[in-house]
């Protein structure tokens, strides 16, 4: 039987988890089964060792369009190469745009400088705050550019064709609504089926900026509210090598490693 396809995000997304359950479960690898569309949910049926889990995946995207028409990755490859020459890049960054940004040698030079700065200043820590790097108040347009430190198991500096950099209060108040509403809908989808399997909630994040802070806040109010009380577990995807538990029941994984 010819097997079913995967959209290309939730492959992204389900790789991501793959690799925190290979990192944090002992001795399991996952093994993972596509359902059928119209037997959905959930997406997939997840073995981890003796146990298996109802999974379904949903995007946490960006509500307004706001894109960057010119890619910086020739900046972003020469702080890259010079932090890595240097020894000072230690785990995951994103250099982020917004909008168009007119690459005069002079800004240019501020960029790498500040990005190298915040590079090395950040080389020791597991992960760090969103820090805007060129602001420019004088301009009609905000130009903005920014950095962030995503965590480690992997260095390096990514700059996706058309990245953008969005104000951190306006992504902050689009995502809690946005989250809330996908666990809500996710949870009525299960229930209507009667899914016995401990459920898990793989969320794909799909903005420039990631700001875990907003995530776990959101999905500690769930909980006080025991809206999570039917969720074994909530992933947060951030890109295919990074990712977060944000929740995650008792017991959920017998396997899991101590901490």
């Amino acid at each position: 039987m010819v097997g079913m396809p995967e959209r290309k995000d939730e492959e992204y997304f389900k790789e991501c988890f793959s690799k925190w359950l290979r990192t944090k479960c002992q001795n399991v690898t996952p093994v993972w089964e596509r359902v059928p569309e119209d037997r959905q949910p959930p997406d997939y049926r997840l073995q981890l060792g003796d146990r298996k889990y109802a999974v379904k995946v949903t995007r946490i995207a960006k509500t307004s369009e706001i894109t960057a028409q010119c890619s910086f990755n020739d900046i972003r490859t020469e702080i890259e190469d010079e932090a890595r020459r240097t020894g000072v890049l230690k785990g995951f960054y994103i250099l982020s745009f917004y909008p168009p940004v007119a690459t005069s040698a002079t800004l240019r030079k501020a960029i790498r400088e500040k990005a190298l700065h915040y590079i090395s200043a950040h080389r020791g820590d597991e992960a760090a705050n969103l820090q805007v790097i060129v602001p420019d108040d004088r301009d009609r347009i905000q130009r903005r550019v920014a950095i962030q430190k995503l965590g480690t198991g992997k260095d390096a500096l990514i700059c996706q064709p058309g990245a953008v950099c969005r104000i951190v209060d306006e992504v902050d108040t689009e995502i809690a609504p946005l989250v809330q509403a996908a666990v809500a809908r996710k949870q009525r989808r299960f229930d209507e089926v009667g899914e016995l399997s401990p459920r898990i909630l793989l969320l794909g994040h799909d903005y420039p900026v990631p700001n875990l802070a907003v995530y776990e806040k959101c999905l500690s109010q769930l909980q006080a509210g025991g809206l999570l009380r039917d969720f074994a577990a909530v992933f947060l995807a951030i890109t295919d090598a990074h990712g977060e538990m944000l929740y995650e029941a008792a017991g959920c994984f017998p396997s899991r490693r101590q901490q």
